[in-house]
């Protein structure tokens, strides 16, 4: 068939504008595609040489201009905020490896979708020139504490939110202790109020501060006192490769604008104490037992990559014009703080009124490249939190008080690892007793008590995973008592939990495959529950006593409650999901089972003894039975009074068949093929 002849020209011009684009697209690849070597992942993704991703809300034009010896590419991008316009020629010969074209700056504000354009094209340039136009204004200089590098995920304290990790620590900031964040900005992460808040630059020099501002540097060779921000006497001190008395510091800085020794025994420190890495220092009893921290700017116990110890010793703010312990932390309260490495150890001593609400310096710290130590039968009390750490490793508590805390009591935090928690106590605090959070995993809490606190008891928060809770005694909280929030891989076994809201929770997502195992949950509103994006939970052989409302409430799907003993509550277990109970006894509640309205439950020998009813099925939910006893029996099983019509149905479908037999055979006697239903009837 001969195609008209302007179909024909349409197409031709059509395959001339295709190979336009294609020469466009094939030269500048084969030409330049060099010049994007060696650009780092974005966000786990390797980044294409020829497609620029444009921030949201932006619209973007792209002109291309190709020629033999020369390609002139303007790319302008529009946003609801700014206009930027960059133009960049390049010839044929490489680009210096040093020089490489700058990125588009990002704009951050929300959209459902990202334009993505194929970009200039990128052959190579001598000097390509940055891209111009407004950015987004830089903040404050934010410093960083060096740390070994970590893929670990990190993020906020409790009460922090998520933000993007702070930038390097930039020249001529050395001296900035805190930096604020402009209000613009979101709430800084748990790393960027580590990185804003970096306490050890007190002792650096020279630098602005006011003059009762005062640092004391243990070095392995020296000993190093400013103040003001000026170096104003260096000690020569011998600390290399042996831990020195505390004392014998104070003793060679013989000063008590430094460290005063107000009476045997008793020391005031005015400074911060700061231990170089590579020093370790005994802070013990019988001389010395009490150790001030004076309520002033810029004093702490601390060291980076240092030992220190803590043993029969009281260690307190000071406010010296009330003669006592800092009971204000509003304005800042001194505190301790090892980090990057380092080791404290605490044994026997007493750890009160200390820490604020700043990057860390929350009471007793450890925190940064796997600092770690043992604690052992020492209170930690009145302090902003009890204990605190963040991306420690191997820490081990046992026999310890953790009380009358501002917020909690003790508080593993970002990729703690490996804890051991035995023997403690928490009581008292403002929130929870126990908890950690985001990524504290592999560790065991065992044997210890958490009762009277303002929160819950104790809590693993935010993929806080294979942790055993095993034999703890957690009472009378006026929030819940074990919680599993968001975490997963947790056994709960053999504890005791009394007089809570919920005695034992599992809510949240990736709360799942969680074992609740051979507790005692007595006396609580609700023993336990399960919801919120929990799945595949396994609760075996627990005893749940004297519920004020439900004895379990089961929103998890896939869930499997098996053995034990519910007694005593208004609902013995409520389904509300998939899930499948056996070999359970319920007594002494007014509703047994109740399967609600999105409900699935399979029920597999239970032993069931009701005030009202052993079994309710809301509208809509579903349940199997089998090899239960269940009193009193429910109406609708095994039984047709709850449907009346349904025997007149049985006996007419009866007299039906027997009508269409008798048809079948009087029309087979006469040879007369029978109706289609009496053959129906034959077959079935």
């Amino acid at each position: 068939m001969r195609t008209p002849a302007g179909h024909r020209r349409v197409g031709a011009r059509t395959l001339s504008l295709l190979a336009g684009v294609v020469l466009a697209l094939v030269v500048p690849v084969s030409a330049g595609a060099q010049v994007d070597e060696g650009r780092e992942p974005q966000n786990g993704l390797t980044r294409n040489p020829l497609i620029t991703l444009f921030p949201p809300d932006t619209t973007t034009t792209t002109m291309r201009t190709t020629t033999t010896s020369t390609t002139a590419s303007t790319t302008t991008t529009t946003s609801p905020s700014s206009t930027s316009t960059s133009t960049t020629a390049k010839s044929g010969s490489p680009p210096p490896t040093t020089s490489r074209p700058s990125r588009p700056p990002r704009d951050t504000s929300p959209s459902p979708t990202s334009p993505v354009d194929l970009g200039p094209a990128l052959p190579p340039a001598p000097a390509p020139a940055p891209a111009t136009g407004p950015s987004t204004p830089p903040g404050p200089p934010i410093p960083a504490i060096p740390s070994r590098p970590s893929d670990r995920p990190v993020g906020p304290s409790p009460s922090e939110d998520a933000a993007p990790r702070s930038q390097p620590e930039q020249a001529g900031d050395l001296c900035t202790i805190e930096s604020a964040e402009p209000a613009a900005r979101p709430a800084p992460s748990g790393r960027a109020r580590i990185d804003n808040f970096s306490p050890f630059r007190v002792v650096k020099y020279p630098c602005p501060r006011a003059p009762e501002v005062r640092s004391v540097l243990l070095g392995v060779d020296r000993i190093e006192l400013t103040q003001g921000g000026q170096l104003v006497r260096t000690i020569p001190f011998a600390a290399a490769g042996r831990s020195v008395p505390f004392e014998a510091i104070a003793q060679a800085v013989g000063d008590p604008a430094w460290i005063n020794e107000v009476e045997p025994g008793l020391f005031e420190l005015a400074g911060a104490f700061v231990q170089d890495p590579g020093t370790a220092v005994t802070v013990a009893a019988p001389r010395v037992t009490t150790l001030r921290l004076l309520s002033r700017e810029g004093v702490f116990f601390g060291g980076r990559g240092a030992n220190a110890r803590f043993e029969g010793v009281s260690v307190t703010s000071w406010d010296a014009q009330r003669g006592a312990p800092d009971e204000e932390p509003t304005d800042g309260r001194p505190f301790v703080l090892f980090q990057e490495g380092s080791r404290l150890d605490v044994v026997g001593s007493e750890m009160s009124f200390l820490g604020s609400d700043r990057g860390s310096a929350y009471g007793v710290t450890w925190r940064l490249g796997g600092s770690t130590g043992e604690v052992v039968d020492s209170t930690f009390a009145h302090n902003f939190f009890g204990v605190y750490t963040f991306e420690a490793r191997d820490l081990a508590f046992r026999g310890n008080v953790f009380r009358d805390n501002i917020l909690y009591g003790f508080d593993p935090h970002d990729a703690t690892t490996g804890l051991v928690v035995e023997d403690n106590e928490a009581f008292g605090n403002g929130s929870h007793g126990f908890i950690v959070s985001r990524f504290v995993v592999d560790g065991v809490f065992r044997r210890n008590r958490a009762h009277d606190n303002a929160g819950n008891g104790i809590v693993m928060d935010f993929r806080s995973d294979r942790n055993m809770i095993e034999a703890n005694l957690v009472e009378n909280n006026a929030g819940d008592g074990i919680v599993l929030l968001g975490s997963g891989q947790n056994t709960v076994v053999d504890n005791v939990v009394r007089g809570n809201r919920v005695g034992v929770r599992v809510n949240n997502l990736d709360s799942n495959a969680n074992k609740v195992h051979r507790n005692r949950i007595e006396g609580n509103k609700f023993g336990l529950q399960a919801y919120g994006g929990a799945g595949d939970l396994l609760v075996t052989d627990n005893v749940v006593l004297d519920s004020a409302d439900t004895g379990m409430m089961i929103d998890a799907p896939r869930s499997v409650v098996r053995g034990g003993e519910v007694r005593g509550a208004i609902r013995g277990v409520d389904v509300r999901t998939a899930s499948t109970l056996s070999d359970l006894r319920i007594s002494e509640v007014d509703h047994g089972v109740v399967v609600a309205s999105t409900g699935i439950a399979e029920l597999v020998r239970l032993d069931v003894t009701a005030r009202l009813e052993s079994l309710r099925v809301e509208t809509g939910g579903m349940v199997t039975v089998s090899d239960s006893r269940l009193f009193p029996a429910p109406p609708d099983l095994g039984s047709s009074e709850g449907v009346p019509w349904l025997p007149l149905a049985g006996v007419a479908a009866v007299l039906i068949g027997v009508m269409l037999e008798l048809l079948r055979s009087r029309r087979e006697r006469r040879g007369l093929p029978s109706p289609l239903t009496a053959r129906i009837w034959k077959r079935a």
